[in-house]
């Protein structure tokens, strides 16, 4: 789920990992299921990548739904 949304956000595990100040490895044992973001991440990645905090909880959910998240568009003016 994590991947698939970071990729709609057209963003690297480098670039997550900086705003996350965590290391880039961490991350990736994120994405893989090796660890799970502590809350403080997981306010972040919701916020970041625009997806439900129950997503956290239950990511069986959201599995197929996280591949379509878009990017936000911004807002003329």
């Amino acid at each position: 789920m994590l991947r698939s949304a970071r990729a709609a956000q057209k963003l690297t595990q480098s670039q997550v990992a900086e705003v996350l100040h965590i290391n880039r490895s961490t991350y990736t044992y994120y994405e893989t299921g090796k660890t799970m973001p502590g809350l403080k991440e997981i306010r972040v990645l919701v916020s970041l990548y625009h997806i439900p905090a129950e997503a956290f909880i239950f990511p069986e959910r959201y599995l197929n739904e996280a591949v379509q998240v878009k990017p936000r568009r911004r807002r003329k003016g």
